[in-house]
């Protein structure tokens, strides 16, 4: 399958079991365990709670893969209220293939978080982030909530283009692996 241009589209697997998550992303995120390590331990415990019997949260779960040139339907209603609800921005250039996704989560004690913000390595450059993460924030300004995102410091072609639109560094996090001797 491939789109009017030829490239392979990506594609968006949602879900809300945390299994069928790991099962699906878990060697990608076993190539960057340090980089990877609270989606990785999020996930994890989602499984042991499921396995235990504890109730799910009042709140949706869910992962997301991405996959280059498979074809999946959306069938998860909680994943469709996302995006019926604007949460989820997919930007599709005028031949209709998908040139960028960003998405956020509703405020929480008023602050509200934009992410993830995925643009195609090929799409990258035409400046789809920067449009789609001001856009989004600006509107949930005007919502009076405060706006936050998680970035790598490793990458400073997404940090220039955050703080040109507004974003300032607050704090550094640093995942820690801890081995034994």
């Amino acid at each position: 399958m491939s789109t009017s241009s030829g490239a392979v589209p990506y594609v968006l697997e949602f879900t809300e079991d945390p299994r069928s998550f790991r099962d699906a992303a878990g060697a990608h995120l076993a190539l960057d365990p340090v980089l990877t390590t609270v989606v990785s331990t999020v996930t994890d415990r989602a499984i042991v709670a499921d396995a235990r019997g504890v109730a799910r949260p009042g709140h949706p779960r869910w992962w997301v893969t991405v996959r280059q040139g498979e074809r999946v339907e959306l069938t998860e209603p909680e994943m469709v209220e996302r995006i019926e609800a604007g949460r989820v921005w997919l930007w599709e250039d005028d031949v209709g293939d998908a040139v960028h996704l960003t998405a956020f989560n509703p405020p929480s004690y008023g602050v509200a978080r934009v992410g993830p913000v995925y643009t195609p390595r090929e799409r990258r450059g035409r400046g789809f982030a920067s449009a789609a993460v001001a856009e989004i924030s600006r509107r949930l300004q005007e919502d009076a909530s405060r706006v936050c995102l998680f970035t790598n410091q490793a990458n400073p072609t997404s940090n220039k283009m955050y703080q040109a639109i507004g974003f300032r560094p607050v704090v550094d996090m640093a995942n820690l692996v801890v081995t034994s001797a």
